[in-house]
């Protein structure tokens, strides 16, 4: 059960834009590259239609959460689609325990193996989101030292220079939960890939998918499922 989750589908007061030369803005994407929403019709964009502004430091910041009755830390996931200057044009998240007076960068947590959680580990501002994703890419990870807090908030932080304007950030479907003790997902689809040719040509391919449990017990067996281009659908379980 989701503790919290916004698809930014209607205005929510919580969630505020700040900073020097911002140019978040909630609403239909609409850029050269970022031109729809993870899911619904709006999506939260460094600029709506067009590229982001020069020498800019944005803050995204969302509404005031609380994990009191959350011992355990909560699981952060959210759609981000990035197209910006590598290593110029960054964007990381940063979050509060007292209601935004204090903030501390969120960093990848190890232990939880997080997904698509900063790709540039080595920016000019350090760990960071930048470059192209390609589209919309799930990411997740967990919130360390989090739970149990009674004020937390959550910011994107997006820096640019002075040159090199692409259609930047977009974040959707943004959601913290608890964890549970199974929580078997797929963590990704190894092979195949889109635009990816087949080995050697020939008809009968192998498919490779990754799996992770993130809850917080072992488990011994899981049942999965997939299907190819409409085709029939394989079920089987690991043991």
């Amino acid at each position: 059960t989701p503790i919290y989750v916004e698809d930014f589908e209607t205005p929510n007061p919580g969630w505020k834009v700040s900073g020097t030369n911002a140019s978040w803005q909630r609403g239909v994407p609409a850029g050269p590259v970022i031109n729809t929403a993870a899911g619904g019709q709006n999506a939260y964009v460094t600029n709506l239609t067009g590229s982001y502004n020069s020498s800019e430091l944005s803050y995204l910041t969302s509404a005031c959460m609380d994990f009191s009755a959350n011992p355990a830390d909560p699981i952060l996931s959210f759609s981000l689609w990035r197209r910006s200057e590598a290593n110029f044009d960054v964007c990381w998240l940063e979050s509060s325990i007292d209601n935004g007076v204090t903030w501390t960068k969120v960093l990848a947590n190890p232990t939880f193996a997080p997904t698509n959680w900063y790709n540039n580990p080595n920016s000019r501002l350090g760990a960071a989101w930048d470059g192209n994703s390609g589209g919309w890419i799930a990411v997740e990870n967990v919130l360390d030292g989090l739970g149990g807090e009674s004020q937390v908030k959550l910011r994107f932080v997006f820096a640019s220079d002075g040159s090199t304007n692409q259609d930047g950030i977009a974040i959707d479907n943004f959601g913290v939960r608890d964890p549970q003790p199974i929580d078997a997902a797929v963590n990704a689809v190894l092979y195949p890939t889109s635009g990816q040719a087949p080995l050697c040509g020939f008809s009968t391919e192998r498919v490779q998918i990754e799996y992770e449990n993130k809850g917080t017990s072992a488990v011994d067996s899981l049942f999965f499922g997939y299907q190819v281009d409409g085709g029939p659908a394989i079920t089987d379980t690991l043991v």
